[in-house]
């Protein structure tokens, strides 16, 4: 009996009571501190471990929960909701010292939702601050600006928005001032000095509103300006017959504004008249080319029109011209080359036809007046026979080709037209012989020999 009245009175005095959690930081709320877990004191007789051991579960979660409202800053913008639910925890240390577990559990439980409807509004909260702080520093407010960072980071230490906003804040007047003047510049014109200031302003602050806008309108400002020059330039060359010029200046156009109805225009005129410069040209150097009886280089001039306009007439018809009247020079050259060649009756034909057809043809120039005369003296004579001296054995059988057969002889003479001949040996027992040989006009050959020696 003695030992059952001492467990049941004098163990729960003996046992250590839960003690209470250290201060926080908000210096009017204290949280109790649950018994350690790892030696919990022995409950008395009758104790509701179960009941214990949930309500030291609840406590944990609210000293998580509360830290992390701590480390948050809670009490600088939800100090009465935390207040009160600090409060709960209070009953339920209460509870808990007055060996009421249920009743603890209860409590600490209610003061962990509390906690944990203030921890999800953390995440919102800060989220409307960082739109707080970009509106302000979108304003140009930075001590608004500044504020809502500084609370954000309270809340959130390192948040990343949080923490560029503040350098934002930093270069703010900075990056007015650069803005400002960049504004100035524009108003006066000055798209290049624009740029530059609002350019300078965003490598301090490059999300600011006003310097993105500045740097899209001082880009658009020089691009007018560079498309207005070139196209100024452009008409101006093509004013003055600098056609090249002109299509220059036009493409630089295009490329500055792509859509640029009067560049395109103008780049059309360009190549338009640079065309009908090259055609003109052209003509007058075939003309030249004409009248300077050159009749291939005209050809090549006449073709390269054509290439720069099929349907021009005069270029079909001059090309004609020219190359009948080339062919024509070139057989006159040709036979010029060769006048050995009129001793044959056949070319002399050829020949005839060739100063007949050129006698015909309109606008006779000196050199073809030459070439005629050429021809037709090397065809007279071509026709005047030239003394010939053959020499043989007396025992040969002679044979000139073209002329007729001579017989066996020791020295012969005939008369034979300009031209090339061939002179047949033949002897009994004896192998043939060919001997060719040239006549000239008016310059008699070397005497000819045809003797068959060597024997079969």
């Amino acid at each position: 009996m003695l030992l059952a009245l001492a467990v049941l009175f004098a163990l729960p005095r003996l046992v250590r009571p839960p003690t209470p959690l250290e201060e926080s930081t908000t210096p009017t709320v204290v949280m109790p501190v649950p018994p350690p877990a790892a030696a919990p004191a022995p409950p008395a007789a009758g104790v509701d471990t179960e009941a214990r051991r949930a309500a030291q579960d609840a406590l944990a979660r609210v000293q998580e929960l509360r830290a992390g409202l701590e480390a948050a800053a809670v009490t600088s913008w939800a100090a009465e909701p935390f207040t009160t639910a600090v409060a709960e925890v209070e009953r339920g240390a209460a509870a808990y010292r007055a060996q009421d577990y249920a009743a603890a559990q209860a409590a600490y439980a209610a003061a962990a939702d509390r906690l944990a409807e203030l921890h999800a509004q953390i995440e919102p909260r800060a989220a409307r601050l960082l739109e707080t702080g970009e509106a302000a520093l979108a304003a140009g407010d930075g001590a608004a600006a500044q504020r809502a960072f500084a609370q954000v980071l309270a809340m959130i230490p390192a948040q990343p928005r949080a923490q560029a906003g503040l350098v934002r804040v930093a270069a703010l007047p900075q990056v007015r001032e650069l803005t400002a003047r960049g504004q100035r510049l524009l108003e006066t014109g000055d798209a290049a000095g624009a740029g530059a200031a609002f350019r300078a302003a965003l490598a301090l602050d490059a999300a600011d509103p006003e310097a993105r806008a500045g740097a899209t309108r001082a880009a658009a400002l020089g691009a007018q300006q560079r498309l207005s020059e070139a196209l100024n330039t452009g008409f101006a060359h093509l004013q003055a017959g600098r056609h090249a010029a002109a299509a220059e200046a036009f493409e630089r156009a295009l490329k500055i504004a792509p859509d640029s109805r009067a560049a395109r225009d103008g780049l059309a005129e360009a190549h338009s008249r640079a065309q009908a410069a090259r055609i003109q040209e052209l003509l007058g150097a075939a003309r030249e080319a004409a009248a300077a009886e050159n009749w291939s280089r005209a050809a090549d001039h006449h073709r390269e029109l054509l290439a720069l306009d099929a349907n021009l007439v005069a270029a079909r018809d001059g090309l004609a011209v020219a190359e009948q009247r080339a062919q024509i020079d070139a057989r006159l050259q040709a036979t010029l080359a060769e006048p050995q060649r009129l001793g044959s009756a056949e070319v002399q034909r050829a020949a005839q036809t060739l100063l007949d057809e050129t006698g015909a043809l309109p606008g006779s120039g000196p050199r073809l007046h030459s070439q005629r005369e050429a021809l037709r003296q090397a065809l007279a004579t071509a026709r005047i026979p030239v003394p010939v001296a053959l020499r043989s054995d007396s025992a040969t059988r002679v044979t000139v080709l073209r002329v007729g057969a001579l017989g066996s002889f020791a020295n012969h003479s005939l008369e034979l037209p300009p031209g090339s001949y061939v002179a047949l040996g033949e002897r009994s027992g004896y192998r043939d012989v060919r001997v060719p040989f040239e006549v000239r006009a008016g310059s008699p050959p070397p005497p000819v020999e045809v003797i068959c020696r060597e024997a079969i």
